[in-house]
């Protein structure tokens, strides 16, 4: 009886590790979302790709999704139609915080123009997905606001960057 006790035991072990081991475990099971981390660098206004992969899991809300930045980018198809889009902060503008030395306890906030910066950008996999295009917001339009019964009109935006994403299998 001890006998078959190790058996079973061992029978059952194998099945489960050999289930934990598998593809639908470790998240390649079919259908599962996934989406592409793009490491991106922004020199004298031209945006180039660094380093792309792509990941398992659910691309996460933007933090701030009340608060749109000036930047906007979208994934694209080889005919340009957006299917998905994004919205972010100019990476070549840093913001600067040090005390007051005027009005002590106060923070004194600068903006600092950089040549170059370094950034990243997570967007899912979408099908048929081609370009990545970054697109700057004419802020005066974007925040100027609608009249009552009115919508707001939609921000005027100029091209930046129209980036080519790299092939991800079974799209």
């Amino acid at each position: 009886m001890n006998r078959n006790h190790r058996k079973i035991a061992g029978i059952g072990l194998s099945v489960l590790l050999g289930f934990m081991t598998s593809d639908f475990v470790r998240g390649q099971a079919q259908g599962e979302e996934r989406f592409i981390f793009l490491h991106l660098r922004m020199k004298d206004g031209v945006i180039t790709l660094v380093k792309s992969s792509t990941v398992s899991g659910a691309l996460k809300p933007q933090l701030r999704a009340d608060k749109t930045g000036n930047i906007q980018f979208e994934v694209e198809t080889k005919a340009g139609v957006a299917q998905w889009a994004g919205w972010m902060d100019d990476p070549s503008i840093r913001r600067y915080e040090y005390p007051d030395p005027d009005n002590p306890g106060a923070i004194k906030p600068k903006l600092v123009q950089v040549s170059e910066a370094e950034f990243a950008v997570r967007i899912p996999v979408v099908k048929n997905a081609h370009y990545l295009s970054f697109y700057r917001l004419e802020t005066a339009q974007a925040k100027a606001p609608a009249l009552p019964g009115t919508q707001a009109a939609k921000p005027a935006k100029s091209l930046i960057a129209k980036i080519e994403l790299p092939a991800v299998a079974d799209q």
